[in-house]
């Protein structure tokens, strides 16, 4: 089935794919510019090394390590956002469905992994509702994902082959 750039089926898909770009783009971020000045804006953010400051204080663990876990935790986040980047470049080219749903899953399979290592840890830090939230992103992306091969394998009204 050719996909038409501007058909429903596409833009929702993008915009699934642009909601979970800017998510994991700007989460990632946030572990390197929080609190900055960038000139036209101060970068607010969340405290990310005082709540760890907590956790590995609670747990013995060396505070020296908190700087280079957030850091490794932001790569992840903005590596995880350019798949996604890459799958909305392929959502409106058209015949690229198999490379976009090839690389839409390497996104949602990197949300997950980062979803289910936050509640992991959510655990042993004993933050309760932190755990609550992680796991209703990692229902979400689970329903994005099942959403978006759905579409694929149903053909959309109005489309042609």
């Amino acid at each position: 089935m050719t996909r038409s750039v501007l058909s429903r089926s596409v833009l929702f898909e993008g915009t699934i794919c642009l909601y979970w770009f800017l998510f994991w783009l700007m989460n990632g971020l946030d572990k390197f510019l929080n609190g900055r000045d960038l000139v036209l804006f101060t970068w607010i953010g969340k405290d990310r090394t005082t709540q760890f400051g907590t956790y590995f204080n609670g747990a013995d663990l060396p505070t020296r390590w908190i700087n280079p876990v957030l850091h490794a935790i932001g790569i992840w986040e903005i590596a995880t956002s350019l798949f996604f980047l890459a799958a909305i470049s392929f959502c409106f080219r058209k015949n690229a469905e198999r490379k976009f749903q090839d690389t839409v899953v390497l996104g949602f399979m990197g949300g997950s992994l980062a979803f289910t290592g936050f509640s992991a840890f959510d655990i042993i830090a004993g933050v309760r509702l932190e755990l609550f939230e992680h796991g209703i992103y990692l229902g979400m992306i689970i329903l994005s994902w099942f959403v978006i091969m759905y579409r694929a394998n149903a053909k959309s009204p109005g489309e042609g082959e």
